[in-house]
């Protein structure tokens, strides 16, 4: 029942146990969409879309707040639900959304293309990644000097071009600079 699970979802406040989390926004975007679709198919509204109840939505604030759990745990897995749930809610993405997002694919060794894509696309709102966004970035990638190769070939082997923006050249910089390299 999505009226029990919204409820449970903010009594999970402050959103630090990402396995929880993922479960239960799961169950809430599993149960909404079942609803929407029973709706949607009991009106036959033409090209118009069913009635949204926005009683039982998670609001954007509160994905905020799980965006930035997700960043403290990590979990991309985590926050690529909270980007399923704007997507279907039809919210924008916020700055810290965004912020949080790059922090969380940082946080996992393989994810350096995520990290700089999720970068690119924040521009592409009209966020600036910040200084000491970047400087995150570079603090969790410096420690191992493959992580830090590996973001430079992520960037280099990137055709299109899309993944290499200032911010991220910056990350590689200050990265390599912080661990004494040239």
């Amino acid at each position: 029942n999505p009226m029990a699970v919204l409820p449970a979802i903010h009594n999970m406040f402050p959103y630090t146990d990402a396995e929880q989390m993922c479960v239960a926004l799961k169950a809430w975007l599993d149960l909404e969409k079942l609803k929407q679709d029973e709706m949607s198919n009991s009106y036959d509204l033409d090209d118009e879309q069913a009635p949204w109840n926005e009683e039982h939505v998670i609001d954007l604030s509160t994905l905020e707040m799980i965006s930035s759990g997700a960043a403290r745990a990590g979990s991309s897995s985590l926050i690529l639900l909270v980007w399923d749930i704007l997507e279907f809610c039809g919210y924008s993405p916020t700055e810290a959304i965004f912020e949080n997002t790059v922090v969380a694919f940082a946080s996992q060794p393989d994810s350096l293309r995520q990290t700089f894509a999720a970068m690119a696309t924040m521009r592409e709102y009209g966020h600036v990644p910040s200084r000491p966004l970047i400087r995150t970035i570079s603090l969790v990638i410096r420690p191992r000097q493959s992580n830090v190769n590996n973001g430079l070939q992520v960037l280099l082997g990137n055709e299109d071009g899309k993944l290499i923006s200032l911010e991220s050249l910056n990350v590689i910089m200050s990265a390599y600079a912080e661990r004494g390299e040239t």
